[in-house]
């Protein structure tokens, strides 16, 4: 299983985490975290797709 994180979690970041989460649904990957300069964004998209924010 291939683990990824996500750096910036804008409109863009938020899909690839968005799709990250549905892979590991599948067993193909695993959103190990999200990280932003905006932690706060960061901890509401990790809390979203059960993952750690940095």
């Amino acid at each position: 299983m291939l683990r990824v994180g996500v750096v910036g979690v804008g409109n863009m970041g938020f899909h690839h985490a968005r799709i990250y989460s549905e892979l590991a649904k599948e067993g193909k990957a695993k959103l190990v975290g999200v990280a932003d300069a905006n932690f706060e964004r960061a901890k509401e998209v990790a809390e979203k797709f059960g993952t750690e924010a940095f």
